[in-house]
């Protein structure tokens, strides 16, 4: 029980009020955060291939998947995102918690399956992280624009305090990764 005790000013007199406690769960809040690399933070090139990407040439970069939880732990997470027609995931992947990348039989969607992710995961705890190599090798009509490479990037799970189903999505991963504008264009 919860007693909350009040004195009005005009009087020494306490009014006592006393209560059950009311517990209200929350749902955690997660997000994902999506980008491309061609390069680590020391400047060592993990990408293959030209920069700007060529008319039919091959270029491979890294797409990275990072999952942001909140306040309760989630449980059966499942992260799937869909290859354009035009990349090809390389079967190179590092995944930093949980089941390895696998793609489906639609050779177009990527699913990376996680048991548990802890709570404040990404803020206090580990960011469980996908990194996944897809390749382009651009064409003619393709010149001048900047390519997704993972597109649908969605990530659900179960919130283990709420038992909700919580969902997110998360922005496409591209070839815009460079702060000048014509490293990320395709060039003939």
């Amino acid at each position: 029980k919860a007693q909350i005790v009040y004195t009005p000013q005009d009087t020494d007199k306490p009014i006592y009020v006393n209560a059950q406690p009311i517990s209200i769960p929350i749902n955690t809040d997660m997000t994902i955060k999506s980008s491309a690399i061609f390069y680590t933070n020391t400047g060592d090139q993990i990408g293959v291939g030209v920069i700007p990407p060529k008319v039919d040439e091959y270029t491979a970069y890294w797409a990275v998947i990072g999952i942001r939880n909140g306040v309760n732990k989630l449980r059966n997470v499942k992260v799937t995102a869909t290859i354009p027609d035009y990349a090809k995931y390389s079967e190179l992947y590092n995944v930093s918690l949980g089941a390895p990348i696998r793609l489906l039989s639609d050779n177009k969607t990527i699913e990376w399956y996680i048991n548990e992710v802890k709570p404040y995961a990404g803020l206090f705890n580990k960011t469980p992280e996908a990194r996944i190599q897809i390749g382009i090798i651009p064409n003619e009509s393709q010149v001048g624009e900047i390519l997704p490479l993972l597109t649908n990037i969605k990530v659900t799970g179960i919130d283990d305090r709420t038992g909700e189903v919580i969902s997110t999505t998360g922005k496409d991963v591209t070839t815009e990764i460079f702060k000048n504008d014509k490293s990320n264009k395709v060039i003939k």
